[in-house]
């Protein structure tokens, strides 16, 4: 999973752009990385992440 990936297609299916930073602590599992994004509607990008991480 790649930040810009993720930034990409939340533009693609919402026209907004949003910055992504994707977390991978020690010991985390990565399919559970700690993703912080910074967006005009966090509440739309939601299922959009949910979707890309499985």
């Amino acid at each position: 999973i790649r930040a810009h990936e993720l930034s990409e297609k939340i533009h693609e299916e919402t026209g907004k752009f949003a910055q992504c930073r994707i977390i991978n602590k020690i010991g985390r599992p990565v399919k559970n990385p700690v993703i912080h994004i910074k967006t005009e509607d966090e509440k739309e990008v939601e299922g959009i992440v949910r979707e890309f991480i499985e």
